[in-house]
C-alpha cells in the first residue's frame, strides 16, 4: 500500500511539473520574469507536495502526526502562488515592483491562511 501511494505521488510530481512549464509560461506570455517565478513556485509547489511524500512513502517512513505539519508548506506556497498569479494578472506591466511591494503582505497572509486551514483541518479529524 505504500509503495503504490509513493509512486502515485511520484507520478503527479511529474505531472505537476510540467503543468508549471505551462503555467508559467502562459500566464507570463513575453514577459520572463513572470514565467521564471510562476515557474520557479510551481515546481516547489510540487515537490513539497508530492516528490517529498512520495519518496518517504516509498522509503516506508510513515509520517504519522508530523504530516500536519509538513502539509503547512506546500499549503502556504500554493497560496503564495495564486498571490503570484493575481499580482501578475492585475500588474503585467510592473510586475517586480508590485511583487516585491507587496511581498511581506503575500508571505504573511499566506502563512496566516496555511496555519487557520490547517488547525481547523486538524481539529476536524481529531
Amino acid at each position: 500500500m505504500g509503495k503504490g501511494i509513493g509512486i502515485t505521488a511520484l507520478v503527479f510530481f511529474v505531472l505537476f511539473t510540467f503543468i508549471s512549464f505551462t503555467l508559467g509560461f502562459e500566464i507570463g506570455g513575453n514577459d520572463l520574469e513572470i514565467a521564471m517565478i510562476v515557474l520557479a513556485e510551481g515546481i516547489l509547489f510540487s515537490s513539497t507536495a508530492f516528490l517529498i511524500p512520495g519518496i518517504l512513502s516509498l522509503i516506508g517512513k510513515p509520517l504519522g502526526k508530523v504530516a500536519w505539519f509538513y502539509a503547512l508548506i506546500p499549503l502556504t506556497l500554493a497560496c503564495f502562488l495564486i498571490y503570484t498569479i493575481v499580482i501578475a494578472a492585475l500588474f503585467p506591466t510592473s510586475f517586480i515592483s508590485n511583487f516585491t511591494g507587496y511581498l511581506g503582505t503575500g508571505l504573511a497572509i499566506s502563512v496566516v491562511f496555511s496555519i487557520v486551514a490547517l488547525c481547523g483541518g486538524y481539529a476536524k479529524l481529531h
